[in-house]
């Protein structure tokens, strides 16, 4: 019986060996060593679950794409592309999967042979290498050809099965033409004919286009670091059904809100460079719309994907999130003396034009003096006394809140608070546009005496000498 079994094992393993034996008629093959592990391919773990996997493989395809890059680089760049592909091919099946994580490649072939891996004597291969360091194998990828037993799979079909329905415009048969927004984008050759009627994209009107308040965004266009405005940005595809779905809640946030941020649209199925730039954002193509409020290039996303929001969902998301670090909060007239106007006349970096104070009965910072501070943070102080200080109201001779005040150098203001400065009040409607235009005015002001008193100076100096 012992001896039977053992006949056995070696009657599996001559046959594996004849197996890999067999490769090298391919009509169209790339080489990959067995060292090469599928999961540091794509760049992910090997706990990673289906849609990490599935967006790993989506940006290095459209990276990788010999179409994409520079004809003195389309060769590497097609091995990169291939090997992406074949690693997605495996990961994204539960089954190959499953076997490769306990065999190897070894495991895969055999399991393509029609033979169990666990029959073949074999232990696991640890991790996803193969066994036997160093051996080479042959991938074809034209299904059909001849030259044994091989894993069929076509990169260039994938990429077009990925792409063409799922939101990357339509693809055609053949070299597969790419429709972008209405126009055609570039050629993706190397496919070679396929069978198969073309399928012409349905030309649709974009989702914003004409929307009142919304603006369109794209990678040249796009919220940064020096960005003067908050954003609230939505990414889509105007292919998807369920992104036509999120118009209705952004047409109606667009027409409430009174400017305390921005509503931005970023059509993500636009063309491949949009689609990339998506990504590097950090955007799930598979799964959109989604929705980020923006502070600087800095995207805090909305987090419940289970619903579309609605418009009030949305405003509260942002208000939710205004930035108000740059907020001083000011509780006494210490506070006032220590964190603005000192700054104000000492500055230890930049030199601002004034420093504001708001006096609220509010217990919470609101969107309007968020955006306010953020919207100016470069040319001013700012700071908030909450919830009705009665030190702080007295001293202002406060009569009803909120009040809103500014301090600039002694001698360029409309009343003397002390000997080092002196305040200019907001006497208007509390409205973002009206403080607006207010600050805007300060700043024109403070500019001017500033660069008034820069001259006398330099004109005193040269009288002296």
């Amino acid at each position: 019986m012992k001896l039977q079994q053992q006949s056995l094992r070696l009657f599996w393993l001559l046959l594996f060996l004849t197996f890999l034996s067999s490769h090298g008629k391919a009509a169209r093959h790339a080489n990959f060593s067995a060292k090469d592990d599928y999961y540091d391919i794509l760049g992910v773990s090997k706990k990673a679950n289906a849609k990490d996997i599935k967006a790993a493989y989506r940006k290095l395809a459209l990276k990788y794409h010999p179409d994409k890059v520079p004809d003195d680089e389309k060769e590497k760049a097609e091995e990169i592309f291939v090997k992406v592909s074949e690693a997605y091919s495996i990961l994204s099946d539960d089954d190959k999967r499953k076997v490769y994580d306990q065999y190897g490649k070894q495991g895969l072939e055999m399991m393509e042979r029609g033979i169990d891996p666990n029959a073949g004597g074999f232990g696991s291969a640890g991790g996803g290498f193969g066994a036997g360091g160093g051996q080479t194998y042959n991938f074809k990828f034209n299904a059909g050809s001849a030259g044994g037993h091989t894993f069929q799979f076509d990169p260039f079909s994938m990429f077009q099965e990925m792409f063409g329905a799922g939101g990357m415009g339509g693809f055609e048969s053949g070299n597969f033409k790419v429709h972008f927004d209405g126009f055609d984008g570039a050629q993706f050759g190397g496919g070679g004919a396929r069978p198969g009627k073309p399928k012409a994209a349905a030309p649709k009107v974009d989702l914003f286009k004409d929307v009142p308040n919304v603006t369109r965004l794209g990678k040249p266009k796009y919220p940064n670091e020096k960005s003067k405005y908050l954003w609230l940005v939505v990414f889509y595809d105007y292919q998807h059904p369920r992104s036509e779905k999120a118009k209705g809640p952004i047409e109606t946030l667009a027409s409430k809100i009174s400017g305390s941020y921005k509503i931005g649209a970023m059509n993500c199925g636009r063309n491949k460079d949009e689609a990339n730039f998506c990504l590097e954002l950090g955007i799930d193509l598979e799964d959109l719309p989604q929705f980020a409020f923006v502070v600087a290039g800095q995207h805090t996303f909305y987090d419940d994907s289970s619903k579309l929001p609605n418009a009030r969902q949305l405003h509260e998301f942002v208000t939710q999130n205004m930035p108000t670090d740059n907020i001083r909060n000011i509780n006494s007239v210490e506070h006032l003396q220590e964190r603005l106007i000192e700054p104000l006349l000492h500055p230890s970096n930049e030199k601002h034009d004034a420093a504001i104070l708001l006096l609220s009965d509010k217990y919470e910072t609101g969107a309007m003096f968020a955006s306010v501070a953020y919207q100016h943070r470069d040319k001013f102080l700012f700071g908030e006394s909450r919830a009705k200080n009665l030190v702080l109201a007295k001293e202002f001779d406060l009569k009803r809140y909120p009040l809103l005040l500014a301090f600039v150098p002694a001698g360029h203001g409309d009343e003397e608070y002390n000997d080092e400065v002196d305040l200019v009040r907001f006497h208007n409607h509390p409205d973002l546009e009206t403080i607006n235009k207010w600050i805007d005015r300060l700043h024109t002001t403070q500019s001017t005496l500033g660069r008034r008193r820069r001259q006398r100076r330099k004109k005193a100096g040269h009288d002296e000498f």
